[in-house]
């Protein structure tokens, strides 16, 4: 006979694997429309929008030209953006570099501290311009595809208040982790960002090639509190009824990490700034579901950390309490192998129609994809760590993939 608190234990486990496989229903549905439905179009319109591109760059010198020229050759009407450089903490000739391409430079008075702190300063400082539209944020290191605000501009003109396009990958050959990275933004941009516009609810805004036009970000700013400011902002357009579109036709190559060392570091803040962004915005997104749907969806992924760490701790608990029943150690083993095998064989699936969906060849992404479960696996330790860690310092990351937009295509 079992005694009374391995019987309350087992309730507890059977209870929570019900809640996350609930949870995992949830965006399998979402990835089922994805697969099902067409992207989201914005149509064509004559009225073309003054945007104001901003670029924070530090010590970016190698890549910020072939940044602003796949800028200067938008299919768009140069007299109707203008491309703004804001160096910080520079110990190279990045500020030269963005002035003999043309480009403006906005000095921040103080030391920054996150990219969030010379946004909000740039939206501060054009707050009296009035011949703004829009902003758009990219980073040093992107290339842009030509018609990037083309198609921007038709989804603000469709109604939307912000938007992010497609993030690829710029070295995404260089090894298996960059395919890795251009695998977790395929899942990003097809099984996230897609299905939830074509649902009519926000999409995500992911760090880089996204806008928002100037009557919000005057009205509020970009005071940040996190370190991940883009799920911020996802979160706080979310509570305050603001509509964040997908703009597929919108393509940003950004340049991914290709030593784990840094990748670890990368996440770490990343995992870090979404627990702050949980521990700041839970409440406002519970007590706003019934305003919009989008506030219960930010919040299911904010908690996505927490959902995939107790799943794991949930899953050896009941191994635990099953042990006697199982058969012993060779038993024990033969399901870790079944279940890991399961595992494999549905994110490899899952992974070859996200990147067949986003418009690239599996075989192509062929190591990105074998090794997405180990990228994804690794999440757990750092989730760990992150739980006991006070803060988190933003570090930046040394960008010198020297790739020019004529050697990509969408």
């Amino acid at each position: 006979m079992q005694p009374q608190y391995v019987k309350v234990l087992t309730t507890v486990c059977s209870f929570l694997s019900v809640a996350f496989f609930l949870y995992s229903v949830y965006f399998v549905f979402f990835a089922l429309i994805a697969l099902i439905k067409k992207e989201k179009t914005y149509p064509e319109t004559e009225k073309r929008n003054f945007f104001e591109i901003i670029v924070a760059a530090r010590n970016e010198a190698e890549v910020l030209p072939y940044l602003l020229e796949s800028l200067k050759g938008q299919d768009y009407p140069s007299d109707r953006y203008e491309i703004v450089v804001m160096p910080n903490s520079c110990t190279d000739n990045t500020k030269q570099v963005a002035m003999d391409h043309g480009a403006r430079i906005l000095e921040c008075p103080f030391t920054p501290h996150t990219k969030g702190q010379l946004v909000n300063y740039a939206f501060k400082y054009f707050r009296k311009r009035k011949d703004i539209d829009a902003y758009v944020i990219f980073d040093a290191d992107n290339v842009v595809d030509k018609s990037f605000l083309s198609h921007i501009n038709r989804a603000l003109e469709a109604g939307y208040e912000a938007g992010q396009g497609k993030r690829v990958g710029k070295n995404s050959s260089d090894n298996w982790l960059t395919q890795c990275y251009e695998v977790f933004f395929v899942y990003q941009n097809v099984l996230f960002n897609k299905p939830r516009t074509v649902s009519g609810i926000n999409a995500s805004v992911n760090g880089t090639g996204w806008f928002v036009n100037k009557k919000i970000a005057d009205e509020e700013g970009f005071n940040m509190k996190t370190l991940t400011e883009d799920l911020e902002f996802t979160a706080r357009c979310a509570t305050r009824q603001h509509s964040i579109a997908y703009v597929p036709q919108a393509v940003t190559y950004d340049e991914f990490p290709s030593s784990l060392k840094v990748s670890m570091r990368q996440r770490t803040r990343w995992t870090y700034g979404q627990l702050c962004c949980l521990r700041q915005y839970w409440r406002k997104l519970i007590k706003n579901v019934g305003r919009g749907f989008s506030n219960f969806d930010v919040f299911m992924l904010f908690i996505s950390p927490f959902v995939q760490l107790l799943s794991v701790i949930v899953g050896l608990i009941t191994l635990s309490i099953n042990y006697s029943t199982i058969g012993g150690l060779t038993n024990l083993a033969k399901m870790g192998v079944f279940s890991a095998l399961a595992s494999f064989l549905v994110m490899f699936v899952a992974s070859s129609l996200a990147v067949k969906r986003n418009g690239m060849s599996p075989l192509k992404n062929i190591k990105g994809i074998v090794m997405f479960p180990i990228f994804t696996a690794l999440v757990f330790p750092i989730v760990i760590y992150c739980l006991f860690l006070k803060d988190c310092e933003w570090k930046p990351i040394l960008h010198d993939r020297k790739i020019p937009i004529s050697e990509k295509s969408v």
